[in-house]
């Protein structure tokens, strides 16, 4: 499976320090003059660190065999606890070797569009970038950069979606019925008979499909399968990390095959008790994130009260389909599967 990889526009053109009022270079305890933050260079080696060679059909990483290796080499242009981050959110260990997990790249600086540039101490600087992208919306990027021992290095980072656009269209339950439901349904017999091929003809073709395994939406950790990741979906052997276990904290290492099992369709959603469009049915101690990660979407939600009466309706399941639209077409976006929480 090919990673989709989030295209940066790199660009030789530095904004000057004077943006906000401070001098290109720095000066030191002592005296001694700092140059300045080589923001291109760093925000490059960045980009370059994330997105490894791979090998297409096992996503093992070429030059590198552990997190060990790559946190080392990327502690030369950030900080060392901010590269172990990096390498637990985007690369997983296996049979000695280091694989690539499929999901969304990190944002990074964009240095031909506006940013903020301000002095924090003798040593530190801070960037503070507000864009938007059609993965997340309206963001806002903090990039504390440091130097340290004879050099500048990315100290920290800091991301966080604005809020959304009230104006954002909201489609009633009605409305949302008239608009999606006969569209959901044949999305939902594809997955229902492991149709995952035949699924790529609904599949967004710019932000795939993101698999939340309980009801909060995790924009960072929740895998992402665009279009063509769906090709191989039951016959692939990769591992994914698709986020934590309720209850351990543990990590879901599955395959595909094996989340879809557990986490997708873990019951015959077809014959739901109930199914809703723009309404949540029933919730549990985990938050219903969703129609703020998805604005101006359709969520269409299939639900089971329970199955044994001793269980006294805690062993409900839901499972909830979003759509968005895009060149006149409803295309599906996140599959959400919910259940009882602790």
């Amino acid at each position: 499976m090919k990673f989709w990889k989030h295209i940066i526009i790199l660009t030789t053109i530095f904004m000057s320090f004077a943006f906000t009022g401070c001098s290109g270079k720095m000066t030191a305890p002592g005296d001694n003059e700092i140059p300045e933050v080589p923001l291109e260079e760093l925000t490059k080696k960045f980009e370059e660190g994330i997105y490894q060679d791979v090998d297409e059909d096992s996503r093992r990483v070429i030059n590198f065999n552990s997190k060990a290796q790559w946190v080392q080499h990327m502690s030369e242009i950030m900080d060392e606890d901010l590269a172990r981050s990096y390498a637990d959110e985007f690369f997983y260990e296996k049979d000695g070797g280091l694989y690539l997990l499929s999901r969304e790249g990190p944002i990074m600086l964009i240095l031909d569009q506006p940013y903020e540039l301000k002095k924090i101490d003798e040593t530190k600087v801070q960037v503070t970038q507000t864009s938007e992208n059609v993965m997340t919306g309206k963001y806002e990027l903090t990039i504390t950069y440091e130097y340290r021992d004879g050099r500048w290095i990315i100290q920290d980072q800091e991301f966080n979606i604005l809020d959304i656009d009230k104006e954002e269209v909201s489609y009633t339950p009605e409305e949302a019925e008239k608009i999606i439901s006969e569209r959901a349904e044949k999305v939902l017999n594809l997955i229902a008979g492991r149709n995952m091929k035949g699924l790529i003809d609904y599949v967004h073709p710019v932000k795939g499909v993101r698999f939340s395994p309980y009801s909060y939406v995790d924009l960072e950790n929740n895998v992402v399968f665009m279009p063509s990741d769906f090709e191989d979906f039951f016959s692939s052997s990769i591992e994914y990390n698709w986020g934590s276990y309720d209850g351990t904290g543990e990590p879901i290492i599955l395959t595909p095959a094996a989340y879809y099992d557990i986490f997708i369709y873990d019951q015959d959603f077809r014959n739901a008790e109930k199914i809703s469009y723009n309404k949540q049915l029933f919730h549990g101690n985990a938050i219903n994130n969703a129609p703020d990660v998805y604005p101006g979407s359709i969520i269409v939600e299939y639900h089971f009260s329970g199955f044994d009466p001793m269980y006294e309706g805690m062993d409900w399941r839901s499972l909830r389909l979003v759509f968005e639209e895009f060149g006149g077409d409803w295309l599906l976006v996140g599959i959400i599967h919910d259940q009882w929480t602790i």
